[in-house]
């Protein structure tokens, strides 16, 4: 009954308003527009069209004999691009009567110029776009070198080598699904943060600001109000967690990139390289993790704010540090990128634990304060 009555006083009609104004709002600026604009023009349009049907006709990952039929696609896209060409009479003049003279045209041709640009941009002729796309994998797949080239350290060189050594770096996961959920977490994340201050700020500055907390002291169940309040808090913070969750993930399932949850991230066609075998579903779950163990964290450090400081302003104040640390380094770090090979191993897991365990021991010894302090 206290904790449910304390739930009732942490979603007050005012605070309900607040979390859905800045929700509405931040899904505005920095959400919507990776929602609704993706992929974000072309070629990447083009590419993502590519990958999905790399997947629906190769599945999880693509081999030689897949890569050869993937290659005589291309050359027989490439004969249509040409009749294309050679039914433009500028081109033709202009001694462009080839897609490879039209690849590698003479950019001080005013005229090739401007039919380049009427072929792409005005009439979109989605065959030479396509094009550029499928150039794109066939020279990833070819080249598999170029990536991890800039590793240095031994074990990063051996991971390297064991997963080219291996079928999962042909997985048919792309860059543009891998970077588009990255942009779209981190912002979430950030809102979620957002969200759970906003909650647990007045959690205990209410009764100071009231001037009830020493009537609290003067009974055994007043002592135990502390721990109720922040009971009632650690239940309001999850369930902020799960319904900006569950909005969002709603939201991201117009993106259609639900075939590329069971594919490997380590693959030649996308940018990051991870210490572990992960699927694209796997890091999906390790980015929910990496968010609740900072909700949480954030939880502890703004209730036992919420306790020390005597007014909103001053209360406030002392949260733009945390949550300037949390937008400069924090999202990368705890949410984005997490497992890279870029970082170190153990950094992901190491940062979590430290950031948990600092915010927790600064409110185990704030409860244990409050359950001896004295009312005199």
């Amino acid at each position: 009954m206290i904790i449910w009555n304390e739930l009732k006083k942490i979603f007050t009609f005012k605070t309900i308003i607040l979390l859905s104004l800045v929700t509405f709002v931040f899904y505005h600026l920095f959400i919507l527009f990776d929602i609704d604009y993706f992929p974000n023009g072309r070629p990447a349009t083009d590419e993502f069209k590519v990958v999905k049907q790399m997947i629906d006709e190769y599945g999880e990952y693509m081999d030689e004999a897949e890569f050869s039929h993937f290659k005589d696609i291309y050359n027989r896209q490439k004969q249509e691009a040409e009749m294309y060409i050679g039914a433009q009479k500028e081109l033709v003049d202009a001694g462009v009567d080839t897609y490879e003279k039209f690849k590698a045209y003479d950019i001080s041709n005013q005229t090739v110029n401007n039919v380049r640009d009427r072929i792409f941009h005005e009439e979109g002729v989605d065959v030479f776009w396509e094009l550029q796309a499928r150039e794109g994998i066939i020279e990833r797949y070819e080249h598999p070198e170029y990536v991890g080239d800039a590793i240095l350290m031994e074990e990063q060189q051996n991971r390297i080598d064991e997963l080219r050594q291996t079928k999962q770096y042909t997985s048919t996961m792309s860059w543009i699904v891998f970077e588009n959920y990255n942009n779209l977490i981190g912002n979430v994340a950030l809102l979620i943060f957002l969200s759970i201050m906003i909650v647990v700020t007045p959690l205990y500055l209410q009764d100071r600001k009231n001037k009830v907390m020493l009537l609290q002291y003067t009974s055994k169940l007043g002592r135990r109000l502390f721990s109720h309040k922040f009971v009632a808090a650690l239940i309001a913070t999850t369930a902020v967690l799960l319904l900006q969750m569950l909005l969002f993930f709603s939201l991201y399932k117009g993106n259609g990139t639900f075939m590329f949850l069971p594919l490997q991230i380590n693959s030649i066609f996308n940018y990051i390289i991870s210490w572990y075998d992960l699927t694209f579903l796997h890091y999906i779950i390790l980015t929910i993790i990496g968010i609740y163990v900072i909700g949480i964290s954030i939880l502890l450090m703004v209730a036992y704010i919420s306790s020390m400081t005597p007014n909103y302003m001053t209360n406030i104040g002392s949260q733009i540090p945390l949550m300037f640390l949390l937008i400069i380094f924090g999202v990368d770090y705890f949410v984005r990128n997490i497992t890279s090979l870029y970082l170190p191993q153990l950094l992901w897991p190491i940062l979590l634990i430290c950031f948990i365990g600092v915010a927790a021991t600064l409110f185990i010894v704030k409860v244990k304060r409050e359950r001896v302090r004295d009312v005199l």
